[in-house]
């Protein structure tokens, strides 16, 4: 016995269970051996074949995938068979014609010398179609009654095979039938000698290789395949008659949901038309019970059924379904089959009849969509395996593949070679190809599985030329019908719609109608329509496909709908005008007009400033504000004005965008840009403080001060301080740059860390973080930006807008304005410093202190702004922290007091007094250790 193999469980989808059948009623009709008992010379005799013959056929053999297993022998002279009423004996055919009861019955002996076995044909038959016909030897085997209606086909009737040389064939014609026609006659000349391919094999004519590790089906038991017992009663050993000459096939009888007619399965290139169909004869039960490789029996002794009627065939997967003309005899059982996917090294099956012999049995294993395939034979139309034991060759032909639940799965094609001359017992030299049954079910379906067999239609790739149309515009759409279900169509109808919604019915407006053709399974057919609609607004388009009369899934007739929008406004801004740009109001005007064929809805024009040209606002553009457009009548034009207290980014562009309404379509029109004046050059007059982002004057929050220095070389440097937050943390960094007439000033901002809050600190704890990289910017004495790179790596556009000027300080109270340092740092040192700036608010001088600090090793900038009086100035001061990139959300913190007083044209006391427990309060002698340029520094 072999070694039981795992079969790896899968799971099956569409499938039928096997079926076990009782065994067949026997019809007892024996027939009356009229020409044995006459002892008639035979009708027909024919001398022994050549053995040229018998070699050709070998040699064919060796090569082809069917086996050829006879050969057709005529005689000279036909024999005319006429039948009339009368008894009669006729020695010139010697045949004899009697009447038994209501039958005529007619009888002749047929001989062919040296014959192992042969088939008689009778052409050009006009019989009764109840005309019953008997085969019988002297050995006793007999076959019959056989129904000449059921065999003949084109005026041909292949009678079933016996052995030996003298064969006797008897017809019972009903009398009132033979009366009924003009005249019942045929015609005698032809046989199918066919050969014992098993002798041949043991000669040296014959190819053995297969027999080298072929495993009879009596040598498998259920651990190996479980189902063994139930396929071994169902496969079946198939002789048909094809382009004159007798083939061989293997088979097997097929399950079927609540039809009792006998369906069996094999390939298409076995046989695949009904003229072939009509000379089958199906042998079952051709095994030796014994584990050997020896033949059972004569042609006689086997349960067996003559004659199909074709119910399907096709070459996709190479698949053929008959339904037997007959039950067959004994209990008998019939495959289920599964169309489930077949899992990758899955475990198969297979009972065949490889060269005509006794049933064989192999096993081979699911292949994963291999590279190497025959040409025009790739999955999921064919299954490709690798036998793990036994064999094939040709005779297996048709033999259906079985998973472990003993499903077919599919039938056998043949071998797709590897290398030239593969031995079938060289399992690395061929891959298995079987037809798969998930691909042949669709084609069987109405048969094996009427309750699964209807027609199912369902509309695809729906679309329409144009989504926006304007009203009364031409456009198309388009769709594919398809028949996803199992039994064809008849013709039908596709519906277009217009709905409301996403959903569309039968019960939406229909706009027409497309005539589609019969479909088969999975066969598609495109429509397309073309229309126009006389409606503005919007709506959504859809097509159902009207359901033929026999569908029974009718939930999906009806594409989603598409949505569209008929007739369209085109909202179009045509002109933009601004004032010259600079801080504090300016005027804005735009001219918009709807060039669509509808009227627009009121929407909002806003206005940009952008550091780019793009048509659409994005990124870093900055929205200025915005005014209302009234809706517009087609071709009508409106113009809108607006004022915005603007705070300038990058300088390029203005950009006008209006905002698109429910039916406008295209939007690329909707904006228009503006450039904006150059860049100007940094000048004197642009010294002072100036505020970053969008912080009014009164709010706290980032700032930066500018001054123009003196240098010894006469031609000063532009120093900055810029404050502001990062993570919500204080911080200030500090640049210094040549003044130049460039419109772009190039600076590098250096932050600190370090040293604590005086008198604690020490100036040489102080470290320099490296700088970064920024650009000012200006496009007026008062409007600018800064651009930088942030910790992210993000470029910032961060605008910029004067607060307040210097003021010159007047001679009652000195030169005051500059950059101080605390008495015991050196000048040329980093570390804590003033800021002390005299600005103008409204009329009043006042004295502005900014004073950069460090606590516990972090940066705090403190500020106090307060009149002066005789050069001194007393304030009340604050600290920040807050949110980044938040001004309202900055926090102030109250510091204490700070005061100032001029000692010298270079000197000044400093003192404060901190009610914040982080902070402590003292006195410092100042250095100034920078002036304006171009103002002269002298002792009031």
């Amino acid at each position: 016995m072999l070694t039981a193999v795992d079969a790896i469980e899968v799971e099956v989808t569409g499938h039928a269970p096997p079926i076990l059948r009782a065994a067949a009623p026997i019809k007892v009709e024996p027939s009356q051996k009229l020409a044995l008992a006459n002892k008639l010379a035979p009708v027909l005799t024919l001398g022994a074949v050549g053995a040229d013959r018998v070699e050709t056929i070998l040699q064919r053999n060796r090569t082809a995938g069917l086996v050829q297993n006879g050969i057709s022998r005529r005689s000279k002279a036909p024999k005319f068979i006429a039948l009339g009423q009368a008894d009669r004996a006729d020695g010139s055919v010697n045949q004899l014609i009697t009447r038994v009861g209501d039958d005529l019955i007619w009888s002749a002996a047929f001989r062919v010398v040296g014959a192992s076995a042969y088939r008689i044909a009778l052409n050009n038959v006009h019989l009764p179609a109840d005309t019953r016909v008997w085969v019988y030897n002297a050995s006793g085997d007999e076959l019959g009654p056989l129904q000449i209606d059921d065999l003949i086909f084109d005026g041909t009737v292949w009678l079933p095979a016996l052995n030996g040389e003298n064969q006797f064939v008897e017809l019972a014609v009903p009398v009132q039938s033979v009366s009924q026609m003009n005249h019942a006659s045929f015609e005698i000349d032809e046989v199918m000698e066919l050969f014992d391919l098993q002798a041949l094999s043991r000669s040296s004519l014959a190819s053995k290789s297969w027999q080298d590790c072929d495993i009879p089906v009596a040598c498998v038991d259920d651990s190996t395949f479980p189902a063994t017992e139930v396929v071994r009663s169902a496969t079946a050993l198939l002789y048909f008659i094809k382009n004159g000459a007798s083939f061989l096939c293997s088979g097997g009888l097929i399950a079927s949901t609540g039809v009792q007619d006998e369906f069996l399965l094999t390939a298409n290139h076995c046989f695949s038309t009904q003229r072939e169909a009509s000379t089958l004869s199906a042998y079952f039960d051709y095994f030796d019970g014994n584990c050997s490789q020896s033949g059972v029996g004569q042609f006689g002794a086997l349960p067996q059924v003559h004659g199909a009627r074709l119910r399907a065939t096709g070459l996709q997967s190479d698949f053929t379904l008959v339904v037997l003309n007959d039950r067959v005899p004994g209990e008998r059982s019939y495959l289920g089959w599964s169309t489930a996917p077949l899992a990758i090294n899955q475990t198969l099956f297979r009972h065949s009849y490889p060269e005509g012999m006794t049933q064989r049995f192999t096993m081979s294993a699911v292949l994963d969509n291999p590279t190497q395939q025959c040409p025009g034979l790739a999955p999921p139309d064919f299954i490709y395996s690798q036998d793990i034991a036994g064999s094939t060759t040709g005779g297996s032909s048709g033999s259906l593949l079985l998973n472990a639940a003993g499903q077919v799965v599919g039938q056998l094609l043949g071998a797709c070679p590897l290398v030239t001359n593969y031995s079938p017992c060289r399992y690395d030299e061929f891959y298995n190809l079987d037809g798969a049954f998930q691909m042949t079910y669709p084609h069987v379906a109405q048969w094996l599985d009427p309750s699964a067999f209807f027609p199912d239609t369902t509309v695809v790739d729906f679309s329409a030329s144009i989504v926006n149309p304007s009203v009364d515009e031409l456009f198309s759409l388009s769709a594919s019908v398809r028949n996803q279900g199992l039994e064809p169509t008849s013709e039908t109808m596709v519906h277009w719609y217009l709905s409301d919604d996403p959903v569309v019915t039968a019960d939406d407006l229909l706009l027409a109608e497309t005539e589609v053709d019969p479909l088969q399974h999975d066969q598609s057919q495109g429509v397309s329509e073309t229309l126009q609609l006389v409606s503005p607004g919007p709506g959504f388009l859809g097509a159902c496909v009207v359901a033929v009369a026999t569908e029974q899934v009718t939930d999906n007739q009806c594409t989603e709908g598409l949505a569209i929008v008929v007739g369209h406004s085109d909202l179009q801004v045509t002109e933009l005008v601004a004032t010259a740009p600079d801080v504090g109001s300016m005027q804005l005007s735009a001219t918009v007009e709807n060039v669509g064929d509808v009227a627009s809805s009121a929407v909002q024009l806003a206005f940009f400033s952008s550091e780019d040209q793009q048509i659409e606002p994005s990124g870093t553009d900055l929205l200025l504000g915005g005014q209302s457009v009234p809706g517009l009548a087609p071709g009508e034009v409106a113009t809108v004005t607006f004022t915005v207290d603007w705070q300038p980014t990058s300088p390029q562009w203005l950009v006008g965008c209006a905002e698109a309404d429910g039916l406008e379509v295209v939007v690329d029109n909707n904006c228009s840009d503006l450039t904006l004046p150059p860049l100007i050059a940094m000048t004197a007059e642009m010294m002072g403080i100036w505020a970053l982002g969008e912080v009014s004057a009164d709010q706290p929050g980032a700032g930066a001060s500018l001054q123009w220095i003196a240098t010894d070389d006469g031609d000063g440097l532009l120093a900055g301080v810029i404050f502001d937050y990062q993570a919500g943390a204080p911080h200030w960094s500090v640049f210094t740059a040549p003044l130049s007439d460039a419109s772009e000033l190039d600076v590098e901002l250096n932050a600190y860390t370090g040293a604590d809050f005086p008198p604690r600190f020490m100036f040489s704890d102080v470290i320099a973080v490296p700088g970064t990289a920024a650009q000012l910017k200006f496009i007026s004495q008062s409007a600018g930006f800064l651009q930088r790179v942030d910790a992210n790596d993000v470029v910032e556009v961060i605008p910029m807008r004067r607060l307040h000027a210097v003021t010159e300080p007047s001679s009652s109270y000195g030169c005051l304005v500059g950059a101080y340092a605390f008495s015991d740092l050196e000048p040329g040192l980093p570390g804590h410093g003033l800021v002390v700036e005299i600005v103008q608010i409204e009329s009043v001088e006042y004295l502005a202190l900014s004073w950069y600090a460090f606590v516990d090793a972090v940066q705090v900038f403190i500020v106090g702004v307060a009149p002066m009086v005789d050069g001194e100035a007393s304030t009340e001061a604050y600290w920040y922290r807050g949110a980044e990139g938040d001004p309202l959300a900055i926090e102030a913190n109250y510091f204490g007091t700070m005061t100032f007083r001029s000692i010298g044209p270079d000197s000044a006391e400093f003192s404060w007094a901190s009610t914040d427990p982080r902070f402590s309060s003292g006195a410092s002698q100042l250095s100034r250790v920078t002036y304006l340029h171009g103002w002269a520094c002298q002792q009031p």
